[in-house]
């Protein structure tokens, strides 16, 4: 149901003066956690990320940015009440993030080096964790959203009729993605993907 409402998000807009792709890649998350001797302070895991593309041209080299990415988030829990500290759960949470960016061409040309900024809405998924030792998956209620800030720095390269995308992100959220015992803060995300787009 939420993943309903979260496309609601995106707009169908076809123009033709509008920029539209898709990307794949990773992300890798920091997270701590507030249980006294079970904590999910590392390490962490990589994790998939889906997205949608639309870039509106202001000028030549100012664009404003919209996506709709599905983002999983992952991390372990240990226990350290044990020496050495023993891994007892997989933390596998999902998100509809969708960023609005400012982006500055730096190399406006064929291939386009580029900057980009701005703030993100979040829209959680739903999220859980699965022990390590009996497989068994317990749900837990993340908070229903989050806000943060994106910083980026992406490579374009005319291919075909469209353009191949790289993109290095680091993105920071503002609010804990979850209150119970353990209280999650993600403390930063560093994102990588590429993809394709067309003018």
């Amino acid at each position: 149901m939420r993943l309903l409402v979260a496309l609601a998000f995106v707009p169908s807009i076809a123009q033709a003066d509008l920029a539209k792709g898709a990307h794949v890649g990773a992300n890798q998350i920091g997270i701590e956690g507030d249980g006294d001797a079970r904590g999910v302070d590392g390490p962490f895991k990589p994790a998939l990320v889906l997205g949608m593309t639309i870039r509106k041209s202001l000028t030549p080299t100012f664009s404003l940015q919209l996506e709709g990415n599905v983002e999983q988030k992952r991390a372990v829990m240990r226990d350290c009440a044990v020496n050495p500290c023993m891994d007892v759960a997989d933390i596998s949470m999902w998100y509809f993030a969708v960023p609005v960016l400012l982006r500055f061409d730096l190399l406006p040309g064929a291939t386009k080096l580029h900057l980009d900024a701005g703030p993100e809405l979040v829209l959680s998924l739903g999220g859980g964790q699965t022990d390590t030792a009996t497989e068994d998956f317990q749900s837990f209620d993340d908070k229903l959203g989050n806000v943060g800030l994106v910083l980026g720095v992406g490579l374009e390269v005319a291919t075909g009729p469209g353009s191949i995308t790289f993109d290095l992100r680091y993105k920071r959220w503002f609010a804990p993605v979850y209150d119970g015992p353990d209280k999650l803060q993600i403390t930063h995300q560093i994102w990588v993907v590429t993809g394709y787009v067309f003018p």
